[in-house]
Order: C-alpha cells, then sequence, then structure tokens
C-alpha cells in the first residue's frame, strides 16, 4: 500500500485508526502521524494520546443499558480481562433502575474497587 511521502523515520508500531504496520512517524513539533494512503483519521495516535481522559472509566447510560470506555493502561497485560466494572454496573442498575442517562466518570476507592459514579455530561464520545 502506498503511503504518503515524508522526510521523517517511521516509528515501529501500528496505526489504530487504518491497521497499517510502519506507517507512524513523528512528525512536525513531535506530533505523531499516520502517512497511510487510505488512513481514515492521521491523528488518531496523537489524539488518543492526549485525550485528557485517557486514563479514566467512563460509562455511558441509556435507557436501554450501558457502554463502558475504560483506560487505556488496561490494555497493558491484559488487565481489561480483570476490570469488574461491568459487574458493578450490572449491580448498580439493579439497585437503582431510574440511574439517569447520561456520561458517567468511574472513580476507585484507593482501598479497592469500590465505584462511584460522577456525571460529567453528554460532551464525552464512549
Amino acid at each position: 500500500m502506498a503511503t504518503k511521502q515524508h522526510h521523517f523515520p517511521s516509528l515501529d508500531a501500528r496505526c489504530p485508526a487504518c491497521g497499517e504496520y510502519g506507517v507512524l512517524y513523528r512528525g512536525f513539533q513531535g506530533r505523531i502521524t499516520c502517512s497511510g494512503e487510505k488512513c481514515p483519521d492521521a491523528g488518531a495516535v496523537h489524539n488518543l494520546l492526549n485525550d485528557p481522559q485517557i486514563m479514566e472509566h467512563l460509562v455511558r447510560v441509556t435507557d436501554h443499558g450501558w457502554t463502558i470506555r475504560h483506560p487505556l493502561r488496561e490494555r497493558i497485560g491484559d488487565a481489561l480481562f480483570a476490570c469488574d466494572l461491568g459487574n458493578h454496573l450490572t449491580g448498580q442498575r439493579a439497585k437503582n433502575p431510574d440511574l439517569s442517562p447520561g456520561v458517567y466518570r468511574l472513580d476507585s476507592s484507593p482501598r479497592g474497587r469500590v465505584w462511584h459514579l460522577t456525571p460529567v455530561g453528554e460532551t464525552v464520545n464512549v
């Protein structure tokens, strides 16, 4: 597959937007960019790593259920598979079926997985 021409060395990584390997580079002002011709979001890595909520669990609650956005760190060492947030949310909905639709940040207690829902509004893409 063709890539856009640039004079920066490629990074040894895969683009999360197009899936191509060896097309990422550190360009102008250190911004990591994809040079893949068919990449739908050349700035995906930069945007992911600069997301102010990258370290948080976010949950969108709807009338029909919920969706979780896990922090990126849970992809390291498969910690995502050990996350018990889904079980907690199932219990929360059973205890409080009137939980208002919206986006919530999930904070855990310092002593373990005691989750607290904090509304953050509707401006977050989950």
